[in-house]
Formats: structure tokens, sequence, C-alpha cells
């Protein structure tokens, strides 16, 4: 019995076996922890693993991104802080701003603003091509433009060539009183021969550069013009011709029949300068030749007009056979004619501009330009149509005291300056106001004197009219000529 009881072997190995059992169930317990702990480790492993790939990815494409935005200098991205110009969004939402479109419009992210410019750009280049189109227009225009400036200097190169060939005919037509001249002659020859000298250097820089050419054309234009005019104070030549002439004269009544009527539509009323038999020429710059004027007063036939004497020379009575001419009447043709200048027809200080217009059109004549008295130009230029630039006064350059009056002054002078010009180059004669009203027959009205009117007004002899005094008796019954009964105009002041 003794044996059966328990001993302290027996709770030892009891301790042992139980120890032994309680330290497996741990080792178990922690072995099974360990596997669990170990596998999902290995799976939080992985995980990261896969998350580190998938950042590395991500961090490449960003970095990528960046090289295609231009920004691989910033290395923040700025996420926290997008105010930031020195982070990757700052500096983008930066150049948005400085470069994009309205950005308080619509999305502004980077890709709507690309897509906004390029639709910018699409615009900009359909409008450059417009431009370009227009650019080729104008293009072709200027080409035009070249061909007729071209155009125009051979024109002006063949006016040259004919003035040329004029002079030269008209040396070898001289007379006695062109030989009196004959070392002004060799000098204008000499500036001739100077002038085909340059002209033919002309001609060849004409080849290497056309402004070149223009500038010296304009100064072989400035020496010929002096040459014609020298020329024509030398000869005073004209190439008008008579109208008609006188048929009969009655002394008595003042008339006279002229060798015009209703077959060349003479029109009543039309003034005609007479001149000597034996003239040098009709419409020269010396008058010496014109003996009358007379004024048509009646149609009688076909070739017969009635007309009164509205002046003439007593010492030179008109004459049968005496020539007749005026520029406002050509048989079949409409002359026209262009003035500048003031227009004062009987010298008492006042425009008569209105009196001229009437004298030109009531002889079926017309008026292609003219310049006011308020230097406006009214008409489109001289043309091969225009008979005569006739040149009234022109004011000087020295102020008047009234701006208005010298701004009105300072534009007549460039209209004249350029009618001259045009005449040049179209080859149109161009005359003084009392050579035109000469040529026309026209003579002024009777002034009268008005006492304190502030006009200047001098008599015959030179001395001031006396505005009062006492008329002699002797002079109150005069008789006052018979007048003709056929109709006289008042144009031209008739009594």
């Amino acid at each position: 019995m003794a044996a059966d009881k328990p001993t302290a072997v027996h709770f030892s190995l009891i301790f042992f076996v139980m120890l032994s059992i309680i330290l497996g169930v741990v080792a178990w317990i922690s072995r099974s922890d360990y596997n669990d702990k170990a596998a999902e480790a290995a799976t939080q492993a992985d995980t990261v693993r896969t998350l580190t790939d998938a950042n590395r990815r991500q961090l490449a494409a960003l970095n990528r991104i960046k090289e295609l935005l231009g920004f691989s200098e910033f290395e923040e991205w700025g996420v926290d802080d997008e105010q930031n110009e020195q982070t990757t969004i700052g500096a983008m939402q930066k150049l948005i701003q400085e470069n994009g479109t309205d950005v308080s419009q619509g999305d502004p992210s980077w890709s709507s603003q690309i897509r906004r410019l390029r639709t910018q750009l699409e615009t900009q280049r359909q409008a450059t091509l417009s431009l370009q189109a227009e650019l080729n227009r104008k293009d072709a225009q200027l080409q035009a433009l070249n061909r007729q400036k071209q155009e125009t200097i051979d024109k002006f190169r063949a006016q040259v060539a004919k003035a040329e060939e004029d002079l030269r005919k008209t040396h070898q037509v001289t007379d006695e009183s062109l030989q009196r001249k004959t070392q002004q002659i060799d000098q204008l020859t000499t500036e001739k021969e100077n002038l085909q000298t340059e002209l033919a250097q002309l001609r060849t820089e004409l080849k290497e550069a056309t402004d070149s050419y223009v500038d010296r054309l304009a100064l072989l234009t400035v020496q010929n013009n002096r040459l014609m005019l020298q020329r024509d104070d030398l000869i005073d030549e004209s190439f008008e011709r008579a109208d008609g002439e006188i048929r009969f004269v009655d002394y008595g009544r003042k008339l006279a029949w002229i060798s015009l009527g209703s077959a060349d539509d003479l029109p009543v009323r039309t003034s005609f300068s007479v001149y000597t038999r034996d003239n040098q020429g009709v419409a020269r710059r010396n008058k010496g030749d014109i003996k009358g004027k007379i004024e048509v007063t009646r149609i009688v036939d076909s070739h017969l007009a009635e007309a009164r004497i509205i002046d003439q020379d007593v010492a030179r009575p008109i004459a049968k056979g005496d020539p007749i001419y005026t520029p406002l009447f050509t048989v079949g043709v409409r002359e026209k004619f262009s003035f500048v200048g003031g227009v004062d027809l009987d010298g008492d200080g006042r425009s008569d501009r209105e009196l001229l217009r009437t004298i030109v059109t009531s002889h079926s004549a017309e008026i292609d330009n003219e310049v006011d008295d308020e230097g406006n130009l009214i008409g489109d230029g001289l043309s091969v149509e225009t008979t005569f630039l006739v040149i009234g006064e022109i004011p000087d350059e020295r102020a008047s005291g009234d701006v208005r009056q010298d701004r009105f002054n300072q534009l007549i002078r460039e209209h004249d300056a350029e009618l001259r010009q045009q005449a040049r180059e179209l080859g149109i004669r161009w005359i003084a106001l009392k050579d035109f009203l000469d040529y026309i027959g026209f003579k002024p009205r009777r002034r009268l004197y008005r006492p304190g009117e502030g006009r200047p007004f001098n008599l015959k002899a030179g001395r001031p009219p006396v505005p009062s005094g006492t008329v002699s008796g002797a002079y109150s019954g005069r008789r006052r000529p018979a007048a003709s009964n056929s109709p006289t105009s008042g144009i031209y002041g008739g009594r």
C-alpha cells in the first residue's frame, strides 16, 4: 500500500510530463502563430513591393510629365502650396495665367488652354492666309502701277524727243531776228548739247535704277522748260489760226460783217480780236498786231454775221480782209480752258470770277479746271483737250496778316505749280489772263467812282477824281450817238 502512494518522484514525473505537455502546446501554438505572422509578413512584403513598383512607375510618369511640360528644373510638385512659383504646379498656374486665354471663363486646365491656343493659332493661320492673299493682290497692283509708271516715263521720253526735234527744226528755219541773237542761240545750243549728253547718260542709268532716272529726269525737265521759255521769248511762236476775216465795214454805224455764220454754229455775242493782215501770227505774246475788238450781234447767213465794233485803234481802223480770232470759238470744236489765280477784269480790286465764267460759257466753251478764290481746285486736272491754261494774279508768299487768307494763297500757289507741271507734261500752252482777254476781244465795263468808297481809283491822267463840283451847261445838251438796233451783250460793258 505504501508503494501505491505517490511519491516525490511521481510528482516530479507528473510535473515533468505536464510541463512537457504545456511546453509542447506552447511550442505548437507559437509555431502556428509564427507561421501565420510569417505568412502575413510575406503578404505585406509583397504588397510593399507592389506599392513600391507602382510608386516608382508613378514617379517616373510624373517626371516624364515634367519633361513634356518643360518643368524638369522644379523638384517639388507643390501639391500643398500651389501658389509657390518654384514648384511644378505653381509654375504651371503662373504660365497659364500669363500666356493662356481668359482663365476666368471655362476650364483653366493645361489641356483646355492648349486647345484654346490651338483654336487661336488656327484662327491666326486663316487670318495670315487672308493677309497673304491681300498682299499678293497688292503686289499685283504694285506691278500694274510700275507698268503704268514705265509707260508714263516712255511717253515723257517721247515728248522730250519731240521737243528736241522741234527745237532742231526751229534752228533750221531761223530768220534775221534770230540771227541777231546768234550768241544767245549758241549758248542755248551748248546747253541743249549738255542736256542731250545728260539725257544719254540718264538712259544708260535707267537700266540700273529707275529711282535715279526719275530724279535725273526731273532735273532735265527744269532745264528743258527753261530753254523752252527762252525759246518762246525769242521767237514768240503761236500755232493758233485765225477763225475768219472781216468782209465789210460800216464806220458810221461802227458795224462790221465777218465770214462766219449759221453753218459754223456761231453763237450771237461771240467776241473776236481783230488783227492786221500782215500779222506775225495770232495769239502771240506780242499783241501789237491786234487793232480792234468786235462782238457778234446778228447771224445773217450761213457764212456771214454782223458784229459791232467795241474797240479799235484809231490809227489802224478795222478794214476788209483783217483776220479775226478768239480762243473761245472754233468751228466744230467745244474749246476747254483751265484758270488759276485772281480774276479782276476791270481793275477795281474785286473778283470777277462769275463774269469770267459767263463769258466762257456764253461762247459755247467750257471751263474744265478752275482754282477758286479760296484755293479749291474744281476739276480733274488738265487733259489733251485743254486749249489754254490761263494764269491770273498769283499771290506772293508774303504774309498778309490774315491767317485764313494766307492759307488760301498757299493753296492757290500749290495748285498753280501743279497745273503748270501738268501743262508742261501735256504740251499745253499757258497764257496770262490779260493776254487771254485781249485774244477774246474783251473790253471791261467803265468803272464808276463813288465818293467815300475805299477802293483805289485813278483817272487816265493819273489824278484822283474830284468828288464834287459844277458841270458846265455847255455840255448839258450833248447828243448821244445813235445806237445799233441789233442786240448787244451786257457782258462786255456795251453802252
